[in-house]
């Protein structure tokens, strides 16, 4: 789908309208994350160019490490699309956040990721269909869990950096906070949208993409113990 900007002018305007109009006082900013109690089987009508987590296991399972194990964590970034554009979009620090795994017992990597199941298109534009009132979304997303590294790819153009170590333990609750999560948020959201540009501007809507998954990840981590520490900051979207 190719996007307008036509679109994005009437976007804007519509909530400049409404915040000047003073609609609700008690108006919550950022509008919080709406969070939904299963996933929707998605619209026919939404269709992806490329399979999602074509090597992952269907069932979106994790598979379990033994307590004692040492897992280590690894920081993934690059840019998006890089099989098709090179380093091109990482110019313009527009990336993609995943998180590696290494177990020392099972000598075997592992990938995890969160991304649109139709693509980022689908997800930043909505479509306009003649049997629907409003504008029609294909704007699911999904984790995605598979094993191996592509260490070419993350480190070619990006970052392949490992951040911590975990027990296998810590990496099995953390494989359950996944499905939770992943079963309650369920919509990407490409847009981070403030009220002007300035820097104390007001945030009326917040992201909801791969590197939101991935900093959501490192907070629950941290939180059950972990020590996680990278030598860059993350700049993101994807």
């Amino acid at each position: 789908m190719r996007p307008t900007a036509g679109l994005l002018c009437i976007l804007f305007n519509i909530l400049e309208i409404e915040h000047s109009r003073g609609v609700n006082i008690n108006q919550q900013w950022p509008v919080p994350y709406r969070r939904f109690d299963h996933r929707p089987v998605a619209d026919s009508y939404c269709e992806a160019m490329f399979p999602f987590c074509p090597t992952g296991n269907m069932d979106g399972m994790i598979p379990y490490m033994n307590n004692w194990d040492v897992i280590s964590v690894f920081r993934l970034q690059a840019p998006v699309w890089e099989f098709k554009y090179g380093s091109l979009l990482g110019k313009m620090h527009i990336m993609h956040d995943a998180i590696g795994f290494s177990s020392a017992e099972r000598g075997k990597n592992y990938t995890m990721e969160w991304y649109e199941l139709f693509q980022l298109g689908n997800c930043t534009f909505p479509h306009l269909r003649t049997e629907t009132s409003a504008p029609f979304w294909c704007n699911q997303g999904a984790a995605c869990f598979f094993e191996g590294i592509d260490d070419i790819h993350w480190s070619q153009n990006g970052t392949l950096e490992k951040i911590g170590e975990i027990s296998g333990g810590q990496f099995n609750d953390m494989a359950k906070w996944v499905q939770q999560d992943n079963q309650t948020g369920i919509y990407y959201e490409t847009w981070t949208v403030r009220s002007d540009p300035s820097p104390n501007s007001t945030l009326w809507f917040d992201s909801y993409d791969c590197s939101q998954f991935v900093h959501r990840t490192y907070r629950y981590l941290t939180q059950q113990g972990a020590l996680l520490s990278s030598r860059s900051q993350t700049r993101f979207f994807g």
